[in-house]
């Protein structure tokens, strides 16, 4: 959907928001990997446990410039990022976005992380990529993640994705690596 004028990102989720004609709501960004049943797992659970709001509160995280995923820490058990979210249409009744929000919008959306939401492993959910045109830097939280056993390869089977993903991987050689984070 194309808009003319640059707008927040919190005033943007509200439109798509009104646009959105399903039962069910999930917030998927443009440049993250999402497994090939995110949609029905994600439902089936919500539906199994008859949840308004899920999400994941820890995510695997690809950094493309050193080429490892590291699982982000916990933020709290309602706490739960957008790129994860999947909302009932009712829960629209009693929640916006800020407006004028740019940047963590999760907290209003969540009356500031008091609502209970359906935390779903963050696998299942997502698999975050960070590169260096990201809105949101991610590097400052790698010293607070810890290493995952897997390789980029292993998540990613289609293979003109996972060249697209890996072309990421030298896109970033200027910036400088904290290599205390990574040699955890």
């Amino acid at each position: 959907i194309h808009h003319p004028e640059k707008l927040p990102l919190g005033k943007k989720r509200n439109m798509l928001n009104e646009l959105a004609r399903g039962e069910y709501i999930l917030c998927m960004d443009d440049d993250d990997y999402y497994p090939a049943d995110k949609i029905s797992y994600t439902i089936a659970m919500m539906q199994k446990h008859r949840a308004l709001i899920s999400g994941s509160d820890q995510i695997p995280i690809w950094y493309s410039h050193i080429n490892r995923i590291f699982q982000s820490r916990s933020f709290g058990p309602h706490n739960i990022l957008n790129g994860t979210f999947c909302y009932h249409r009712n829960y629209l009744k009693k929640h916006r976005y800020d407006d004028d929000c740019n940047l963590g919008e999760e907290k209003r959306f969540t009356d500031n992380f008091s609502v209970n939401p359906l935390q779903l492993p963050g696998e299942r959910t997502i698999l975050c990529i960070s590169h260096s045109h990201n809105t949101f830097d991610k590097d400052f939280i790698l010293g607070a993640s810890t290493p995952v056993n897997a390789a980029l390869t292993d998540i990613v089977r289609d293979p003109l994705l996972r060249n697209a993903y890996l072309s990421l991987h030298n896109a970033t050689h200027h910036q400088a690596i904290n290599h205390q984070a990574i040699d955890q």
